[in-house]
């Protein structure tokens, strides 16, 4: 009748108390390895994913930040329409007191530069006061400092 045919896959001998084993590489076929898992292209995946994510919540809170200071510079002074500002902040005043403008600048104001409009604002925001606000000389943007 029909015959049943069973394919063995691995050596199966009986064990023997005395002896000592062969070694699992004798035993059992051994697949080479490879080189990447899928386990790292998932990791390396993953980590892209956060990177992405943090920078664009990075620059999310970056805008809104800028976009805070042009507002409540706004409700103070009027700004120049149809131009984003380009914004410093001051961190170390001491480099800047030779410069006039500059003079009565402390650490963390805000400078907003508009270059179409020829307009520089110094705004500290700790006490919601424009310090300082001056034309834009060419001669001052190509200076490098």
């Amino acid at each position: 009748m029909d015959e049943i045919r069973v394919r063995k896959t691995q050596k199966t001998e009986p064990i023997r108390i005395n002896q000592p084993r062969k070694p699992l590489s004798e035993e059992f076929r051994v697949r080479p390895k490879k080189r990447f898992s899928k386990r790292f292209f998932i990791y390396i995946f993953i980590v892209i994913i956060i990177g992405v994510g943090g920078f664009a919540t990075y620059q999310y809170f970056l805008k809104q930040g800028s976009a805070d200071v042009v507002s409540d510079v706004s409700k103070i002074y009027l700004l120049p329409e149809g131009e984003t500002p380009t914004i410093a902040t001051v961190t170390d005043p001491n480099k800047l007191k030779s410069k006039i403008f500059f003079a009565n600048a402390k650490s963390g104001d805000k400078v907003l530069i508009y270059k179409k409009a020829d307009r520089v604002i110094l705004y500290r925001p700790s006490e919601n006061k424009i310090i300082n606000v001056d034309w834009l000389k060419a001669s001052d943007i190509n200076q490098s400092q």
